[in-house]
C-alpha cells in the first residue's frame, strides 16, 4: 500500500489510522476540487488489489492498478457536474504520467 501511495506521489506514513487516509493533503500540483472523490477511487482500487492478492493469489502490479483507476476516472467524469468534468481529465493525465 505504501508503494502504491508513493507511486501516486502521496507520502503517507504509518497507514494504521483511517483518519490519516481521509485527511491526506492534496498535492499542490493536483486540483483540490473533488480531491476526496479521487482519493475514494484510489482507496477502492487499492482495496480491490489487496483482496485479489490475498484471496485469489493475483499478482497485479501497481501499474495495472493505476491503469484501472484511470479507466474508472474516465467513467466517473460523467458523474461529476458538467462544470467540473475537466477535473477528471486532470486525474487521467496525472495517472497517465505515472504509467509512463
Amino acid at each position: 500500500a505504501q508503494e502504491f501511495w508513493q507511486q501516486l506521489g502521496f507520502h503517507i506514513s504509518r497507514m494504521g489510522s483511517v483518519d490519516r487516509l481521509i485527511s491526506v493533503p492534496c498535492p499542490t500540483t493536483f486540483p483540490e476540487q473533488h480531491f476526496t472523490t479521487f482519493m475514494a477511487l484510489c482507496h477502492w482500487h487499492l482495496w480491490k488489489r489487496r483482496n485479489g492478492v490475498v484471496f485469489r493469489e493475483e499478482a497485479a502490479t501497481i501499474r495495472q492498478t493505476v491503469r484501472l483507476i484511470q479507466a474508472d476516472a474516465n467513467l466517473w467524469e460523467r458523474r461529476l457536474p458538467k462544470k467540473d468534468r475537466a477535473v477528471a481529465d486532470v486525474w487521467c493525465q496525472y495517472l497517465v504520467s505515472i504509467c509512463n
